[in-house]
Parts: C-alpha cells; sequence; structure tokens
C-alpha cells in the first residue's frame, strides 16, 4: 500500500491505494503525474484510490529527481533493494477530471 503527497501546484493533498492499483510503485520519479477521475471516497483528509480512478500520464520533475537518484543509490549501498515508501513519498502532481 502506498501513500502519496499529491499537488496540482496548488493544493496538496495526500493520496493512500485503497485497493491495489498497479501503475502505481515505488520505483516512480518524483513528480510523475497522475490523472484522479470519478467519485473518490475522502477519509480523514486522505483520497482513498482504486484503479478505476486513477490513471498514470507519466512526466517527471528535474529538481526531485536528482535528490531521489541520490537516496536510490544510497539504498542500494546499504543493501535495500527498492527505496522504501519514505523516500517516494515526493510530490505527484493531480489532474483533476469532474
Amino acid at each position: 500500500m502506498l501513500q502519496l503527497q499529491m499537488t496540482d501546484g496548488i493544493h496538496h493533498i495526500q493520496g493512500m491505494e485503497y485497493q491495489s492499483i498497479p501503475q502505481l510503485h515505488s520505483g516512480l520519479s518524483p513528480g510523475t503525474k497522475v490523472m484522479i477521475q470519478g467519485k473518490v471516497a475522502f477519509r480523514l483528509g486522505v483520497l482513498l484510490l482504486k484503479p478505476e480512478n486513477v490513471k498514470l500520464l507519466g512526466g517527471e520533475v528535474d529538481s526531485l529527481l536528482e535528490t531521489f537518484a541520490l537516496e536510490r543509490v544510497l539504498a542500494r549501498l546499504i543493501g535495500e533493494e527498492d527505496c522504501s515508501p519514505d523516500i517516494v513519498r515526493s510530490d505527484i502532481a493531480i489532474c483533476y477530471l469532474l
């Protein structure tokens, strides 16, 4: 289960996988764009995301990518195969489709 920090450039919100979403994984680059669509449950300030509500658009943000790359190298050096969820909780841009 992933918890994400998302922004549309103005508003910031948290999202969490309510059901497994194959497109979302710990290896996504910071700044990856996703589109949130349809009716989404919202509890305690967190969007509860399901596969039918999320469309991965791609992309990245250079300034976030440099930090992310360094953290991945350090994680590999200490024996972690993949970054922990704490490392990938960088901003993900979102588009709202109503």
